[in-house]
């Protein structure tokens, strides 16, 4: 149980002591020693004792569970289910991951046991849950005010969970300091997997109108930049500024958008130096339309070298 301290008093002795005082009235406790002699009542809270001991250990229902959820939980397809010692007060979410990569709000994304809602059975997938606005070791709670206890994460989850620890060390030490920190600094406690992330503010819901780029979704598990342009820094390495969506720590549609340093180009792929993946969409030519149609990628690109050039 999370946060609740394990009661002394075992299921069977509530039981009983439930079942004799809707009658009298009176607190019933099981006798002890051998010089005492059993009761009616007490030797029926004895057996229930001995019944309880005899039942296989389930996992107590939360009144909101549904019919189908009392008692299957030994059948759901979550190891979570089996695997962790959660309070089913709250909502697990399993093989979870957060929705849109990582872009802010942040907002969970996963499979789905014990929720409250109407419409979910157990171990459907959720695609995006209302704003993370604070957490608990592996309870997340949304603006919604559902509290999530989080399983197993997705295996996507640390190349983003990485990507938001270096903009969160980004913002309190600059780009350059953050971009030369290893990533062992950024150590991943499953019992805490929200630790050096940046939740960010808590913002009113909004709908966001992606650009329609070819080869790039929203589903994606790389940010798309848009409209961009090639600056060259101070060491004459060469950035790309534009306006990105579904970028780690950033929210979509930020514009004059600076990446770290480009170390690799494939197609319209561009890793930076600081770990993170671009694809590139429509080059900044004065194109202010969201709407990009297929283009071949020479014309629209050019040279991509130059990306790399010094």
């Amino acid at each position: 149980m999370i946060g609740k301290p394990k009661s002394s008093v075992s299921v069977a002795q509530k039981r009983a002591k439930a079942l004799f005082t809707a009658e009298t009235k009176e607190n019933v406790s099981v006798p002890s020693g051998s010089d005492f002699a059993l009761t009616p009542k007490g030797a029926w809270g004895a057996a229930l004792i001995v019944e309880e001991k005899k039942r296989p250990k389930s996992h107590a229902v939360s009144k909101r569970a549904s019919p189908r959820k009392q008692g299957q939980w030994a059948g759901a397809d979550s190891p979570a289910v089996r695997q962790f010692g959660w309070d089913h007060e709250h909502t697990l979410l399993d093989e979870w991951n957060l929705a849109f990569n990582g872009s802010w709000p942040l907002q969970l994304c996963g499979k789905v046991f014990n929720n409250a809602g109407p419409g979910l059975e157990d171990g459907d997938m959720v695609e995006y849950t209302s704003q993370i606005i604070s957490f608990k070791g592996r309870v997340a709670i949304t603006k919604s005010g559902t509290k999530y206890y989080l399983g197993t994460p997705s295996p996507l989850f640390e190349a983003i969970r990485l990507q938001l620890c270096r903009a969160t060390a980004a913002a309190e030490r600059g780009p350059a300091k953050a971009a030369a920190i290893s990533d062992s600094f950024f150590p991943f406690n499953p019992e805490h997997p929200f630790s050096f992330i940046d939740l960010g503010p808590t913002v009113p819901c909004s709908s966001v109108k992606l650009p329609a780029v070819a080869g790039w979704s929203a589903n994606s598990n790389v940010a798309l930049l848009h409209l961009w342009t090639i600056v060259k820094n101070a060491s004459g390495y060469n950035a790309c500024v534009g306006t990105v969506f579904n970028c780690p720590g950033a929210y979509d549609g930020t514009k004059a958008y600076t990446t770290g340093d480009v170390v690799e180009v494939k197609g319209r792929v561009m890793r930076t130096v600081d770990g993170r993946g671009f694809y590139l969409g429509r080059r900044a030519q004065g194109e202010t339309s969201t709407c990009v149609p297929p283009l071949d990628e020479e014309a629209e690109f050019g040279a991509v070298d130059d990306l790399l050039s010094v």
